[in-house]
């Protein structure tokens, strides 16, 4: 039976990022996301939301029902330009609580696709971290549109081809080391 990764991320379209770049590292692990529920995505709705999500993941589904040696992933971005950090630490103490493991984009998601060989190479941009880059989902829209002629995110399997998944950004790489010491990934 495939090891599996319970994902469970703000917004769909995060999802789909963080699914395709774990394949392209672990192609034999089963990936099944989890987002909050109700309206626009939102890190507060992810936190409002968060241990019900877990308490879903442990249980797995019908078609796929949850293992010992699964892992369960919060992601998220750090989106520091927002100065009020109180629903950021509340996810780190619930995820502490619950014994499962968060990793942070710095500053967004974004930053892991534009610091893409592969998807740097299409925009026609220069390979680079973005490691201190504020809103770089400002940038990738507007490479895309003036480069593609595509809309982020409604675009995005026009994107995702694209990645090499060989990041340069750091917290991009931070989580590939902690994927890498987890149970669903080891042999």
């Amino acid at each position: 039976m495939k090891q599996t990764v319970w994902l469970i991320v703000e917004a769909e379209a995060d999802g789909k990022i963080i699914k395709h770049l774990i394949f392209k590292h672990f192609p034999t692990l089963y990936v099944e996301v989890f987002t909050a529920t109700g309206g626009s995505p939102n890190l507060s709705r992810l936190e409002s939301q968060l241990n019900d999500l877990i308490k879903r993941a442990r249980k797995g589904t019908l078609k796929h029902p949850a293992t010992h040696r699964d892992c369960i992933l919060v992601v998220h971005d750090d989106d520091m330009i927002q100065p009020n950090r109180t629903v950021y630490s509340a996810i780190a103490q619930k995820c502490r609580s619950n014994g499962v493991v968060e990793i942070v984009a710095s500053d967004e998601l974004e930053a892991w696709l534009l610091s893409d060989s592969g998807l740097s190479k299409w925009l026609g941009i220069k390979q680079e971290t973005w490691n201190s880059k504020q809103r770089p989902s400002d940038d990738l829209k507007s490479l895309l549109k003036a480069q593609k002629s595509h809309k982020y995110p409604d675009d995005l399997q026009k994107v995702l081809p694209h990645l090499n998944s060989d990041g340069m950004n750091e917290s991009f790489q931070d989580a590939l080391k902690t994927l890498k010491t987890l149970p669903c990934t080891s042999a």
